[in-house]
């Protein structure tokens, strides 16, 4: 599977945009891994997406916050500014997040807004 440079130029060009725009908002070595195009522990569900690429995903959502059947993408949105007890597992396949090893699959393990594990699948 090739890299899609012009996702990655999109993704990039995004970022790019959300660091100029709230300067405070993002820790700089997350921001580095993004523009990196690599996931690291403490992202948020959108931060490990721009820096991931397109994905599969399965959220189980804190039934405390969200009503039943509530949309999985909603649930996600919400962590960045509003973490709760839901969790969430991001499946990536990329050529960047292990840069010396190709094309690998990898998940990531969301709770209480953030990531909290990477391991490869």
């Amino acid at each position: 599977m090739p890299t899609d440079l012009n996702a990655i130029a999109k993704r990039r060009t995004e970022a790019v945009e959300v660091f100029e725009k709230y300067p405070n908002a993002v820790p700089s070595e997350i921001q580095q891994k993004v523009l990196a195009q690599q996931v690291c522990i403490g992202m948020d569900p959108y931060m490990a997406r721009l820096a991931g690429g397109s994905c599969f995903f399965k959220v189980s959502a804190d039934p405390k916050k969200w009503p039943l059947g509530v949309h999985p993408q909603h649930v996600m949105d919400a962590q960045s500014l509003h973490p709760d007890d839901s969790e969430i597992w991001l499946t990536f396949k990329n050529d960047t997040q292990y840069p010396n090893e190709g094309v690998v699959s990898f998940r990531t393990y969301i709770k209480h807004g953030r990531v909290v594990g990477i391991e490869k699948a």
